[in-house]
């Protein structure tokens, strides 16, 4: 299997997740520009017709447009934040400070994330909240991990530098 791995050019994966995380901040713009209407027509399907006046001045409405601002825009930093990691990749210059940089700030924006979204677990709890909370704290996890992963590899790299 590895050898069907060292096959791939690194190069390709790299331009092609680059253009799909450029779509998908593109998508998240959108999404923010029109969130408002979004969680009032959500909220309505969701909990039903007894929520069908629901208004900016509905405490659940606002509860919700906060929680999916604050994550909103968290998710789009974490999608710049990889669309750099990913440039760095096709000008194959990946071992650099600036990534185990990008990589704790994106270690910061999921570990916010799931801080957010566990404080839904005690207004309207799901299973899904439940998932998501996970989800991001592992996702803070492995980004936390990755930057050391990363840093330790630059020191290798400045070593083996100095030895040639």
């Amino acid at each position: 299997m590895l050898h069907f791995i060292e096959k791939i050019p690194m190069t390709f994966v790299a331009k092609l997740t680059h253009i799909l995380i450029l779509l998908l901040e593109y998508v998240a713009i959108i999404t923010l520009i029109f969130l408002p209407p979004i969680v009032r027509s959500v909220i309505q399907y969701e909990i039903g017709s007894g929520y069908a006046a629901l208004g900016p001045e509905h405490p659940l409405y606002m509860y919700f447009l906060v929680l999916l601002y604050i994550s909103g825009i968290l998710a789009f930093l974490v999608l710049d934040e990889l669309r750099k990691i990913f440039k760095s990749c096709v000008l194959e210059d990946v071992f650099v400070q600036k990534n185990v940089s990008r990589l704790l700030r994106l270690a910061i924006f999921t570990f916010v994330i799931s801080l957010v979204f566990f404080s839904k677990v005690f207004v309207v709890n799901s299973v899904m909240t439940v998932v998501i909370v996970f989800v991001f704290f592992m996702a803070s996890v492995f980004c936390l991990v990755l930057a050391l992963l990363f840093n330790e590899a630059i020191h290798i790299k400045e070593e083996n530098d100095l030895t040639i």
